[in-house]
């Protein structure tokens, strides 16, 4: 009896556990339509803000399986883990391997954040 009663509150305890959300999906093309630029000192306070800037010139980000694409800024292999993405430039003249952090995405919005 008592051997019962425990792998049914074992089965229990496992289907009860919630079971993460996956990520959304980076495929597609997002506009990249404004910047904002904030600078931290060494100790990780805000010294400055610059406040949201629209971009002049319309560019689109299409992520594709583990590339992106862009008009103006290049061709980039990306990994992704968790929301944090990791960059490569496939022209090795276009700079150097960056990273960034979702800080925002759903179906119609994505925001990214660069710390340099």
């Amino acid at each position: 009896m008592l051997l019962s009663l425990t792998l049914l509150t074992a089965g229990c305890k496992n289907e009860a556990e919630p079971t993460p959300e996956p990520d959304m999906s980076l495929e597609g093309s997002w506009r990249y339509i404004e910047s904002e630029f904030t600078e931290y000192s060494p100790t990780g306070s805000v010294v400055s803000q610059s406040g949201r800037h629209s971009v002049l010139f319309a560019e689109f980000y299409t992520f594709s399986g583990s590339t992106l694409e862009t008009k103006y800024s290049g061709h980039f292999t990306y990994i992704r883990s968790g929301k944090t993405l990791f960059f490569t430039p496939l022209d090795k003249n276009n700079g150097s391997p960056f990273g960034s952090t979702i800080t925002e995405l759903t179906a119609t919005k994505l925001t990214l954040q660069k710390r340099v």
